[in-house]
């Protein structure tokens, strides 16, 4: 049987939002607990091998997460070292737009954190992401280069999947109604409005900003009514002001900060291991993230644009 969200991808890629919002009516993925962050997620619950701060193939002697970097510079990417302590340049870099100008929507500009994200990527800019003119039919259409503008940690995971990003492109496709984003049929960003609750499975309010947070979601077997898969909150922590001046977002950034400064949570046999952290705790190793990023800033160049498609309308 056909997945439900599997029908809602039209054969040229667009999303039949109807469909689609027939789907999501019940709004139970405005109960946030990120499935990911919990021991049961893991087949290798108890290996300290993805948290962020990992030191499984970072450093003598393996150098594992050095070496796959050395290769990425080796091939010409200019894979750049940064810390979230001290942002202002390479925040203000990511958000460089490209040439043929910022078609970004309003509300997406900015640097933007992946919060409770376990897969070691951090911090993503829309504004480098070539998007649609205003007022065609290819507005609210945008197509970015994954591999650039998107910081991964420093370690081995975080290094690796850098390196496997080279060839990978996000499509994004707004809603009409401006509640949703699409990738594809797994992810889903919901555009946090300022009427909705959002609470833990207690019911106790989990705080949000109307603008400044958005909700990503992928649900079980691409079936909206089989619970969730992976959740995590989608925060602007900063945004180029007019001047050019980057204004960090409070208390987002504030928050960011924290978890990329706090002491790690110790796991067991200098730190190899989970076996020791309760279930309780078990989240917490994901947010102690990694003050060292690595990203690879500059124009992003994917073999198409959304505009392309307005050019083959008038060609035809």
């Amino acid at each position: 049987m056909e997945a439900p969200l599997k029908k809602v991808i039209l054969p040229n890629g667009a999303v039949d939002w109807e469909a689609f919002q027939e789907l999501v009516t019940e709004k139970d993925f405005l109960v946030y607990d990120p499935p990911q962050k919990k021991r049961p997620f893991w087949a290798l619950s108890n290996l300290n091998l993805f948290t962020p701060r990992s030191p499984i193939g970072v450093g003598f002697p393996c150098c594992v997460a050095e070496s796959v970097r050395a290769r990425m510079r080796s091939e010409g990417h200019d894979v750049q070292h940064a810390y979230i302590s001290k942002p202002d340049e390479w925040f203000l870099k990511m958000l460089e737009p490209p040439a043929e100008g910022n078609h970004c929507p309003e509300f997406l500009r900015g640097i933007w954190w992946m919060k409770d994200n376990v897969a070691n990527e951090t911090l993503l800019s829309f504004e480098s992401a070539h998007w649609g003119s205003p007022g065609t039919k290819m507005e609210g259409v945008g197509i970015k280069h994954v591999f650039k503008n998107w910081s991964k940690g420093s370690s081995m995971w975080g290094s690796m999947l850098a390196r496997s990003h080279e060839e990978m492109f996000g499509v994004f496709k707004i809603s009409p109604n401006l509640q949703w984003i699409n990738l594809d049929m797994d992810n889903w960003i919901y555009i946090l409005q300022a009427g909705d609750k959002l609470v833990d499975p207690s019911g106790k309010p989990v705080p949000f900003t109307p603008g400044d947070d958005l909700l990503r979601v992928t649900w079980n077997d691409q079936d909206p009514k089989k619970g969730i898969y992976y959740q995590y909150i989608v925060s602007r922590v900063a945004f180029k002001d007019e001047s050019g001046k980057l204004q960090k977002v409070h208390p987002a950034y504030d928050e960011l900060l924290d978890r990329a400064t706090r002491p790690t949570l110790q796991g067991a046999c200098c730190n190899l291991f989970l076996c020791n952290i309760s279930d309780a705790e078990y989240g917490s190793a994901y947010d102690c993230i990694d003050d060292h990023q690595i990203y690879i800033p500059g124009p992003e160049h994917p073999s198409w644009k959304p505009d392309d498609f307005l050019k083959v309308d008038r060609d035809a």
